[in-house]
């Protein structure tokens, strides 16, 4: 994993997006990120690597799993509404956080 992709940095970023609250209601290191009353992303903050979890459309999905080894569908959330990347290095830093902003608009949208 490069080593600028660490939970701290990852966390400025998905924090620094309006309206973004923060917890881990599920269990200790599973920190869930929402917004409009939506989750948008899941981080596994104790595991090496990070698991990010984002929304994500389902072809984009669909392309991004047959592209990288490191894209996987969504652990233990809706497969065609959920991703799960397991940031080890496959994905640029500048792809993550287009992904995040994906996953954003997407929960912005809900309702």
């Amino acid at each position: 994993m490069p080593k600028e992709i660490n939970f701290f940095k990852l966390n400025k970023r998905l924090v620094s997006l309006k309206d973004v609250l923060v917890s881990e209601p599920y269990e200790e290191g599973l920190v869930v990120y929402v917004t409009n009353d939506e989750m948008f992303a899941l981080v596994t903050k104790n595991k090496d690597p990070i698991n990010l979890s984002l929304r994500c459309d389902k072809n984009l999905g669909l392309l991004l799993q047959k592209k990288y080894e490191s894209v996987m569908s969504g652990h233990r959330l809706n497969k065609n509404k959920w991703i799960t990347l397991v940031l080890s290095g496959q994905l640029s830093l500048d792809d993550i956080y287009d992904l995040i902003v994906h996953s954003y608009n997407l929960a912005k949208e809900i309702k």
